[in-house]
């Protein structure tokens, strides 16, 4: 065997198959740009202008209210519907009828709820985070956030119009394109990131990332999938050839997952705008950067099962339990093992900045909250895993968990903030999360082993309330 085939086979065990590789290319490339972005950060921008940039991304995070969980809805019923259909040379995806006017139903719809939606967002987010950021800045600090505001909401808003379509080009299959769509798109965003650091843009830069990757995201759909969205908006839909009944199929599972991604923001959003009410925009840089980098490595390693998911809900489709567990046991424990590793070289990395009084040390946590922030990443790695299996059923079984847990992490940061700071935040997080994920793992070990022994019950039944109260 050649070189390039003992790679090959090599990349076989571990799980990387093409999908994965481009993930892990666009992903290890995000990882690597933003230790590039740190160093220009920490050089271009004073620390203050360091708190307002991550405090704009936090509550931009409030997307997720607008969204309501719609984009992952549409990723698992596109896949449902796709594993009926096949996709033609001239772009089409052609088959059963039923299942196509379901999947172009699908498709109509949530182009209508993301467009109000982004109109929503800008309407509501723009004078809602100018009051807050106003209420909080100190009038002599001479830092222009302003119009950088203003730039940033309005480039989110838009990408919320284009989001339905990338949702079900992924649910279709289209996994490996999509991942080589984000990797391009963050290798361009990037580097004109940073040459506007470097020209001195200031806060400027914060919305160069979003602004490449709404109008570049467009380009590629206009230029690669124009065909099959168009052909999947000619298509007729009526009640009788099985249109998609918004009200009973998609908000049943919507509304969980719109708790469950709102639960998620109030678990790793409210830290840095609530460290930027409490203890300044300072606080509030070093938290948000570290999460940053923890965010970034956890969705590397996530890559194993976050790329299967549509895979995983065409598996649920035909019920071939036994074909998706094997794909995902061991993606999951590539997946947490390949976390394990990035936390420790994140970790290490900060302690030798610090032991050798490096400048850039002061940007991120100190060391005591900065492990508490890596382990419990790496608690959440499973719990992540074992969600998107989940989900491949069309159910949302952690939902109450996620309220229950976004309330007690959120409530312990306002208690905690002013008089512990980041210390405080970390600890009561590493705590919660821990307790969670203890109890999330059993419950999906129950769900999945009565789901998958009951092959007769339809799919919109599997979960159960008893299921759900048993754990």
């Amino acid at each position: 065997m050649n070189f390039v085939g003992k790679v090959k086979s090599l990349l076989h065990r571990l799980g990387i198959d093409p999908a994965v590789r481009n993930t892990l290319l666009g992903r290890g490339w995000f990882a690597i740009s933003g230790l590039v972005s740190l160093f220009l950060l920490a050089h271009f921008l004073s620390r203050a202008e360091q708190g307002y940039y991550f405090t704009f991304s936090s509550v931009v995070g409030l997307q997720v209210f607008f969204e309501l969980g719609l984009s992952s809805v549409i990723l698992q019923f596109a896949s449902h519907e796709r594993a009926h259909l096949s996709l033609q040379a001239d772009g089409t995806l052609q088959g059963n009828v039923i299942h196509k006017a379901r999947l172009a139903s699908l498709l109509r719809s949530s182009l209508i709820w993301y467009t109000v939606c982004g109109i929503l967002l800008v309407l509501l987010l723009l004078p809602g985070g100018y009051s807050f950021f106003a209420a909080h800045t100190n009038l002599n600090a001479g830092i222009n956030w302003r119009l950088p505001w203003c730039w940033i909401v309005i480039m989110t808003g838009g990408w919320l119009a284009i989001t339905p379509m990338l949702a079900l080009i992924e649910g279709c299959g289209f996994v490996r394109q999509i991942a080589g769509l984000q990797l391009r798109y963050s290798l361009l965003g990037s580097v004109l990131f940073w040459l506007a650091l470097a020209a001195h843009w200031h806060l400027y830069t914060a919305p160069i990332t979003n602004t490449v990757s709404l109008f570049y995201g467009m380009a590629w759909i206009w230029k690669k999938y124009k065909v099959m969205l168009l052909d999947l908006l000619r298509t007729p839909i009526t009640h009788a050839n099985g249109a998609i009944g918004w009200r009973k199929e998609v908000w049943p599972l919507q509304w969980k997952i719109a708790m469950s991604w709102g639960s998620g923001y109030l678990v790793f959003s409210t830290f840095t705008p609530i460290l930027f009410a409490e203890r300044g925009p300072i606080s509030a840089g070093r938290m948000g950067l570290s999460l940053t980098v923890m965010s970034a490595i956890s969705a590397i390693a996530l890559a194993w099962v976050s790329t299967k998911s549509a895979p995983f809900g065409s598996l649920v489709a035909l019920r071939n339990w036994k074909e998706l567990d094997r794909i995902f046991f061991p993606s999951m424990l590539y997946s947490t093992l390949a976390l394990a590793l990035l936390g420790a070289v994140v970790y290490t990395g900060a302690l030798l900045l610090a032991a050798a009084h490096i400048n850039l040390a002061s940007r991120v946590l100190s060391p005591a909250p900065l492990l508490f922030l890596v382990l419990t990443t790496l608690v959440n790695q499973p719990l992540f895993a074992a969600a998107i299996y989940l989900r491949a059923h069309k159910q949302e079984p952690f939902l109450w968990l996620s309220v229950i847990n976004g309330v007690a992490v959120t409530s312990c940061t306002l208690t905690v903030a002013h008089r512990f700071g980041s210390l405080g935040i970390m600890t009561g997080y590493f705590a919660i999360n821990s307790i969670s994920t203890l109890y999330g793992l059993r419950l999906f070990s129950r769900l999945r082993r009565n789901w998958h022994n009951d092959h007769d019950i339809p799919l919109k039944d599997l979960c159960s309330t008893k299921d759900l109260a048993n754990g």
